[in-house]
């Protein structure tokens, strides 16, 4: 993404192509890091954006495919107090909004791995086994 086009689109183009290079970044790693270093450059200058000028949603609608789109997963989010560096007033952890960035250095598809690696057989269980 080019740092020009970062400064100056609208919010709402850059809350639509902000995904766009997420997925790129699957294919090509540290597009994301770029990214994120302009969107901060572009805050610091400017403000964080309104709401409903980045589609920001209260709940998440995108199911989780490469990566679990929430604010809480999203490396502007500061849990803390409940904010974003990019988006004004109280953030959801589990809203939605188009600035949305994996945090440094998550691999894409992390969340699925709950599903495929094998459970720790617990105390009891082991007990139970006889082991």
């Amino acid at each position: 993404m080019n740092k020009y086009f970062v400064a100056m689109a609208p919010p709402q183009v850059l809350a639509l192509t902000i995904p766009l290079e997420v997925g790129r970044g699957l294919i090509t790693p540290g597009l994301t890091q770029s990214t994120r270093q302009m969107l901060a450059v572009r805050v610091q200058k400017n403000g964080k954006f309104v709401k409903n000028t980045v589609f920001y949603m209260p709940y998440s609608l995108i199911p989780p495919l490469a990566y679990s789109y929430q604010c809480a997963n999203c490396t502007f989010y500061q849990s803390a107090g409940k904010t974003c560096e990019c988006v004004q007033d109280i953030v959801e952890p589990y809203a939605y909004c188009g600035l949305w960035l994996p945090m440094v250095n998550e691999p894409a598809n992390e969340w699925g791995e709950d599903l495929t690696l094998p459970r720790p057989i617990t105390p009891a269980i082991t007990e139970l086994q006889g082991v």
